[in-house]
Parts: C-alpha cells; sequence; structure tokens
C-alpha cells in the first residue's frame, strides 16, 4: 500500500464522506470509490460503513487508520528532516 492511499483513508475519515475528500485530493468521487473498494480488498476487511450520509470507519479501520497515521507521520517528518539536511527544506510532502 503506498502513502497516497493512506492520505486517502485519511481524508474521508476527517470529512466523513468519499465526495467531499476526493475533492479536496483533486481526483473524482468514481476514483476515490474505485481505490478505496480496491484498498479494502487487499487488505481482507471494511474500512468504512457507507451510508446515504456518508461515511465513518468501523472498528478495524479505526485501528488501521491510528497504525497508518502514524507510519505517515513518521514518513513526513522523515522527508522534512532529510529536506532540511540536503538544504531544500521549503518544499511540502
Amino acid at each position: 500500500m503506498d502513502l497516497n492511499k493512506v492520505k486517502l483513508i485519511k481524508k474521508i475519515a476527517e470529512k466523513g464522506s468519499i465526495s467531499a475528500a476526493a475533492s479536496e485530493l483533486y481526483i473524482s468521487s468514481v476514483a476515490a470509490r474505485e481505490q478505496l473498494l480496491l484498498i479494502e480488498r487487499d487488505l481482507g476487511f471494511a474500512l468504512f460503513t457507507r451510508t446515504r450520509r456518508g461515511a465513518s470507519l468501523t472498528p478495524e479501520g479505526e485501528y488501521f487508520l491510528s497504525r497508518a497515521e502514524l507510519l505517515l507521520e513518521q514518513f513526513e517528518r522523515t522527508v522534512k528532516e532529510c529536506r532540511s539536511m540536503a538544504g531544500t527544506d521549503t518544499q511540502s510532502v
């Protein structure tokens, strides 16, 4: 799983909506839904419960996201530190 997929999961959880998350990530709602379905298929469990009003994390999704956020934070911190070392710390991850 790549970091963009983790970012998608995180954004859906924050917004409570696949469409709202897709909009913020500059991808189509269809693409976001397809990605989420593939992610859940690969993981073997549902991350979200979907309703007409939005999406909410399942218990498994909450646990997964809490652990994945730690990895995402560590990655972003590592990139920032390396950019600082290289003198190019003005870019965002």
